[in-house]
């Protein structure tokens, strides 16, 4: 249920929705279900916590490598770290009961962005110029 969740939000609702407005439009969602996350993270053993974690990195992973394939890219380390760190500040941020503004915490993520919009030369990129 919540990896279709999850699912949902990443799905951009309009064409062209750019990873800004995604991200917000996340973070709203988030806190106004914090409840229902909260309590699948309460009932849930190790087991399945691993099992979940590994599941919404991976779509996480697979979200924002589209949306880096677009902008030329970054390397696969590098966005792995950034995935795992948008993933770890979301996480923390729902286990203290979203504490910080939807706001806050939005510009704390919109940090990432730029580091995933594509500094690595493609030989296109270089025509262009």
């Amino acid at each position: 249920m919540i990896v279709q969740e999850v699912k949902d939000m990443l799905r951009p609702k309009y064409e062209g929705e750019d990873l800004q407005h995604i991200i917000y439009r996340s973070l709203v969602r988030i806190k106004r279900n914090k409840f229902l996350y909260l309590n699948i993270i309460a009932w849930t053993d190790a087991a399945e916590k691993r099992y979940l974690r590994g599941k919404l990195q991976d779509l996480l992973m697979d979200f924002l490598r589209m949306y880096a394939a677009k902008r030329y890219g970054i390397s696969n380390r590098n966005l792995r770290r950034n995935m795992l760190n948008i993933y770890s500040q979301v996480y923390f941020w729902l286990v203290t009961d979203c504490q910080e503004s939807v706001e806050d915490m939005y510009h704390n993520l919109l940090i990432i962005v730029p580091s995933m919009e594509g500094h690595r030369c493609s030989f296109e990129r270089k025509l262009k110029y």
